[in-house]
This record gives structure tokens, C-alpha cells and sequence, in this order.
């Protein structure tokens, strides 16, 4: 990770290759300089000639010539005052953060003076650096020529009259940077291609990383889950030469007073759709539908070095989704590890299935009794509510009053599903107790309807799923081309919550 300082100084007193800084609509230039002469002479006529003029996203790019000790000043428009959120804070620390970078700046700063009073520094520059490590992000491993510049410092400046709290700061700071850290990790295993992370070679890195951050990993092998009766999670990979694994991680960080969480995470590496062939327009996407499970990772990495008091199992089955002769088969009747009986009528919607399974294993074998799970379930959810809101779904109003919480401090949306029975009648087999899939609408609905069959009546349990939500074609703000991990830093909060330790609201007054 990059160094990052925090000091109080003018802007003319930054010794960085560029500082960014912000105006909103209306500023005069003094916000700028105050009584600074040298930044005085530099932006007033700037201000003048309406160059610099606050409206949002425009930006000037200011040469000092030797004058100042940064080389450049970036001055970014925030708009309109009364409408700055620390999520504007990330996204112009990250879109700024990349222009810098590919002009090849390599140490830069933020100074952080045109904050509004009720904003506190503390939630600001958590904002900041997570959003400036998000945006730096790019999936260049096996490009051979273009590779991204690699900053070697970051700062973030306050006026030199503020009086911070050094001790809050730092904690602060240190836990966007890893939350961003973290994601990025995600978003890596992500992007990696479907002939690169297996189930097996998945199930190896889980094991490196268990050891890197000090996290109890098992993997169960196809032997292990046959004596369970995971006859689901086994069928959807019986069609790919690739062995299926479990993975099982274990932070354990609450103390043996405090109970197991669990997180269950889709980690389908790559998804034909099996003998119920996708169409190849979809096709070439399909090594990010073990989003999730990436997602399960990069969480325990997070908790585990945030030190999080809270103890919490992240489950990923890992399989490959493909077309064979032992394939598994539409009409086929599979008996669940639950006893439940599922008729598959849809080959492609596997991800319920191996996720019932790792259900029924989280409920009965490790005593879990409240259960997030995580996927790329079904398309429907982008039908549902569009790429930038996550549906939701909960038999338990507090979890998801938490997660919404925690959706707020990321600056993600989400919005609670109906977890409405009358839609069963979508999944009734004639042959068996249930059918994966209907062809009718409302899919996610039914997805989670499908999910809910397998959660016993005392757990706890909020499922949230992400099709269409995992990718983007076009990097946006903090979100990259590629994998975004939407929903990640969002989790991550959500525990930081679960555990009692939340990180408070921008609507504060700053420490001065």
C-alpha cells in the first residue's frame, strides 16, 4: 500500500508532485488562498474570467512553475454546498486521483480546507482515502504494454489553524484504507479469468490468504460433502473436470463469550449455464459470477485486519457450471444435505442450489444462527431496480435496518424485496418438494423464495443478490471497468455495526 501523511499546512507549503482542493459554486477565491500571496496571484484572475467556478466535476489544472512547492494545483468544482456528501468526497478524490496519475504524478495530496463546518474530518478523510485507493484501481496483470503509473504517496492536508484529533484521524484513515485495500483485493480475484481461478486454485489462495491474515481455513473436498449429502452443490459440478471445493474461513476476533456469524458467498468461477446453455452475448462474463465468493474473501481480510471484535465464518462453494455427458440434467430430482427434494428445470439457475446446500451445512454443522448470504443470483435483480440499487431480502427488520445503515456511510443503495409466499407457487414441482427454477416472473423474488426454503425457522438471515450489479463496461467515479465488488464495503460496515463498531455520521461538527 502507498504511504499516506496527514498534516495541517497551506496549500503552498505542500511538497507533492499535485494537490487537488475543491471550490463550490459561489466561492470567492480567498477560500483558496486566505494569506497566501503566492496562491493569491495564481487563481484570483482564474476566478475572474469564470475558469474556476465551482460547477461540479469541472476542473483546473494549475502549473506553479517553481513559484509554490507543489508542482500543480488541481481545483476541482463541488457544486452547490448544501449538496456535498462524503460520497462526492470519494468519487472526486478518485477521478481526480486517476487524472493526476495519468498525467504521472506520483505523490499527491488533498488539502481538505473547503470542508463545511458540519463536516468532521475524520469521516471526511476516511471518505477520501477510500475513494482515492478505489479509483487508483485497475486490472493491468496480464497486459504486457499500458500498465497504469503506481503512486508512491498520498496526503491529506488540513488548514494549518485546525486542531485535530490525531489519534481519531489515523483510526479512521487506517479503516478506509483497508476497506478500499480490501475491495480491491475482491475485485482482483474477480477479474481473473476462468482457466486461471478454478474451485481448486480458489480453495489453495483461500488457504494462503488464511495464513497471510491469520484466518482458520478448511476445504472440503468432493468426498467430504458426498458423506454430508451436498448432492446439489456436487451435481452442478459433476459437468466440469474441475473438482468442486467448499471453502470454509473462520476470523475469529469476538472472544468465546461472542456468537458465529455467518457470510455465504456464490463462487461459481466460471458458468456456461450447463447443459441449459447461456447465449454467448452473456458469455464472456461469466468467470465473474464467483463475485460473491471473491466478495467472502476480501471481507474476512478486512475484519481480520481491522482487528473487528466479532467472530464470523465465510462460506464459498466453488464450482464450475458446465455442459457434459455426466452433466447434471433438466428433470433431473436431487435430495439436498436438508432431505428437501429439488427438480432441476433450469441447468443455469445452479447458484440456488449450491447455496441451499451451504446453507443446510452453516445451520447444522457449524450452529450458525444468523446468516448473510451474498450472489449474482439472477438477472432479474438489474430488471428489478437498475445497476446501482441492491435488492435486499430479510426475515429480520434489524439486520436490514443495519445494512441500510451501512449503506449510507458507503454511499451504496438498497432497497428491501418482498419475501412474498404466495409466490411459491412459482417453485411447485409435481415431482418433488421443490423446482429451481419458473419461468414466470418475478425471478428474484423467487430466487430468494427458493433460498428461504433451506434457512431454519430461529436463523437469522438477510440475502442480497447482485446480478447485473458486479461489472461495469466503463469505470465511473470509484467504480472501475470490470469488477466493481458493489456491495463489499457496504458488508464491511455492516459487521463493523454488528460488532459495535460503527463509524458515525458526517453531520457533525468538524474537530477544531
Amino acid at each position: 500500500m502507498i504511504e499516506v501523511e496527514v498534516l495541517s499546512s497551506s496549500i503552498s507549503d505542500i511538497d507533492v508532485d499535485a494537490v487537488l482542493t475543491g471550490v463550490f459554486e459561489g466561492d470567492s477565491p480567498e477560500v483558496l488562498y486566505s494569506t497566501d500571496e503566492k496562491l493569491k496571484n495564481m487563481v484570483t484572475n482564474l476566478f475572474i474570467d469564470g475558469e474556476i467556478n465551482g460547477k461540479l466535476a469541472t476542473t483546473s489544472l494549475i502549473h506553479s512553475r517553481g513559484e509554490i512547492k507543489p508542482k500543480r494545483i488541481l481545483i476541482v468544482g463541488l457544486g452547490k454546498k448544501n449538496e456535498l456528501s462524503l460520497d462526492r468526497l470519494r468519487g472526486m478524490a478518485a477521478v481526480s486521483g486517476r487524472l493526476l496519475r495519468d498525467i504521472n504524478c506520483r505523490k499527491i495530496g488533498i488539502h481538505l480546507g473547503f470542508l463545511p463546518r458540519n463536516f468532521r474530518y475524520k469521516d471526511s478523510s476516511m471518505a477520501v482515502i477510500e475513494g482515492f485507493l478505489l479509483g487508483q484501481y485497475s486490472f493491468d496483470k496480464y497486459r504486457y504494454k499500458d500498465k497504469k503509473t503506481y503512486l508512491e504517496r498520498f496526503g491529506i492536508y488540513f488548514p494549518e489553524e485546525v486542531d485535530f484529533d490525531a489519534i481519531l484521524l489515523s483510526k479512521a484513515i487506517r479503516t478506509g484504507a483497508y476497506i478500499a485495500k480490501a475491495t480491491n483485493l475482491s475485485r482482483d480475484l474477480c477479474n481473473e479469468p476462468g482457466n486461471i481461478l478454478t474451485p481448486v486454485k480458489l480453495s489453495e489462495l483461500a488457504l494462503k490468504l488464511g495464513e497471510e491474515y491469520g484466518l482458520i481455513v478448511k476445504i472440503l473436498d468432493e468426498k467430504e460433502m458426498e458423506k454430508l449429502g451436498m448432492n446439489l452443490l456436487l451435481a452442478v459440478g459433476r459437468g466440469s473436470v474441475e473438482p468442486v471445493r467448499l471453502i470454509i474461513l473462520e476470523y475469529h476476533g469476538g472472544g468465546h463469550d461472542k456468537p458465529l456469524y455467518g457470510l455465504l458467498g456464490k463462487g461459481v468461477t466460471f458458468d456456461s449455464g450447463g447443459v441449459s446453455l447461456k447465449d454467448r452475448s452473456s458469455m464472456s462474463h461469466m468467470h465473474l459470477d464467483k463475485t460473491a465468493g471473491a466478495v467472502v474473501i476480501g471481507i474476512l481480510t478486512a475484519l481480520a485486519t481491522l482487528k473487528v471484535k466479532i467472530n464470523i465464518a465465510g462460506i464459498i462453494p466453488a464450482v464450475e457450471n458446465m455442459p457434459a455427458g455426466n452433466a447434471y440434467k433438466p428433470g433431473d430430482i436431487i435430495k439436498s444435505m436438508s432431505g428437501k427434494t429439488v427438480e432441476v428445470t433450469n441447468t443455469d439457475a445452479e447458484g440456488r442450489l449450491i447455496m441451499a446446500d451451504s446453507l443446510t451445512y452453516m445451520q447444522s454443522i457449524l450452529n450458525i444462527k444468523y446468516i448473510v448470504d451474498f450472489a449474482t443470483l439472477t438477472g432479474g435483480s438489474k430488471a428489478a431496480l437498475g445497476s446501482d440499487i441492491i435488492p435486499v431480502f430479510s426475515n429480520d427488520r434489524h439486520m436490514v435496518k443495519l445494512f441500510k445503515e451501512a449503506c449510507w456511510h458507503s454511499g451504496e443503495l438498497c432497497w428491501q424485496m418482498p419475501l412474498y409466499k404466495n409466490y411459491l407457487k412459482l417453485l411447485k414441482s409435481h415431482v418433488a418438494d421443490l423446482k429451481n427454477h419458473s419461468k414466470d416472473p418475478p425471478s428474484t423474488i423467487a430466487g430468494a423464495l427458493f433460498l428461504n426454503e433451506f434457512v431454519e425457522h430461529d436463523t437469522r438471515w438477510m440475502h442480497i443478490d447482485i446480478g447485473g450489479h458486479e461489472f461495469r463496461e466503463e469505470e465511473f467515479s470509484y467504480l472501475p471497468c470490470g469488477a466493481t465488488a458493489l456491495g463489499m464495503r457496504s458488508l464491511i460496515r455492516f459487521y463493523l455495526h454488528v460488532a459495535g463498531e460503527d463509524i458515525g455520521k458526517d453531520s457533525e461538527e468538524c474537530e477544531e
